[in-house]
């Protein structure tokens, strides 16, 4: 059984791109709780406009600005993967250069912005890991040399 969401979608959907970007079924299930809030504004603006009791300059402009909070909740979570990807793949970098100097790889390492590093017991493998949110972690497993997405139910 698939562990996590790419897994799923390879094996089930096929190639799921949407699946991919919103990065978890979590993701998927806020964004379905997106379109329920965006149908039920539009029926709210549509109520006061047929019963002609609010401002219609008013109205346009407080459902216009809900569109516009959606996409730049996406439009950041976005942003700060790719930033967040890309300090860590500096971290890994940094870790497999060490590791090729000395032989092993560091107890602990100083990391920041929210990203985990974690030596594995017993083994010269690590783990480098960070929030994406949508209560969505992207991990780096050394021993398995890829990423991995693990989300609230994995």
């Amino acid at each position: 059984m698939p562990k996590n969401i790419a897994d799923r979608c390879n094996s089930i959907r096929g190639n799921c791109t949407f699946y991919k970007l919103l990065g978890s079924d979590s993701g998927i299930l806020l964004a379905h709780s997106f379109l329920i809030a965006f149908i039920t504004s539009l029926v709210i603006a549509l109520t006061a406009l047929i019963s002609k009791k609010g401002d219609k300059r008013s109205i346009f402009f407080s459902f216009s600005l809900f569109p516009l909070f959606i996409v730049s909740q996406f439009l950041s979570a976005f942003v700060v993967n790719i930033i967040q990807k890309k300090r860590s793949e500096f971290i890994i970098g940094q870790v497999q250069t060490l590791k090729t100097e000395t032989g092993k790889v560091p107890e602990n390492l100083a990391t920041s912005f929210g990203i985990k590093y974690t030596k594995l017991a017993h083994t010269q493998d690590f783990t480098v890991s960070y929030s994406r949110g949508f209560t969505v972690t992207e991990k780096y497993e050394s021993h398995l040399q890829n990423w991995r997405s693990y989300g609230w139910n994995d």
